[in-house]
């Protein structure tokens, strides 16, 4: 089966948007930061969609809040060692993660970078209702 990330627009039939920025790492450590979706500072997108991350230098644990439930977060590790539930995920290791209210990261090495991409799962039964 073949996996692929969806996302669904806030308004349909709105022209394509290109939009850049700059987000300095150096103040934003040591917490989850919002660099795409609908938060104060986060580059906004007519999509259902959010990309979060989080840049530390503590071995600590961070908590992510979805939107909802019923959204599907991806984890991606691009660096360092992240322990989520009883796996431990490490350098380019990833997991995707659903029907929860929250996810309680630890991390378990020095200098790790993880991004954390959200978005609205779709039941694949339903999504030929959705799409005809």
């Amino acid at each position: 089966m073949e996996e692929s990330i969806q996302s669904l627009p806030d308004h349909l039939l709105l022209p394509p948007s290109y939009q850049a920025a700059h987000f300095d790492i150096r103040t934003r450590r040591d917490r989850i930061d919002q660099l795409v979706g609908d938060a104060d500072g986060a580059l906004p997108i007519s999509q259902d969609v959010r990309i979060s991350r989080l840049v530390t230098d503590n071995a600590k644990t961070y908590t992510y809040q979805p939107h909802s439930a019923s959204h599907g977060v991806y984890v991606f590790v691009l660096e360092g060692a992240v322990r989520i539930g009883d796996t431990l995920l490490g350098r380019r290791d990833s997991a995707g993660l659903w029907d929860l209210e929250s996810i309680e990261c630890q991390v378990t090495a020095d200098a790790s970078d993880v991004l954390f991409v959200e978005t609205a799962r779709i039941d694949q039964d339903q999504s030929a209702e959705v799409f005809s």
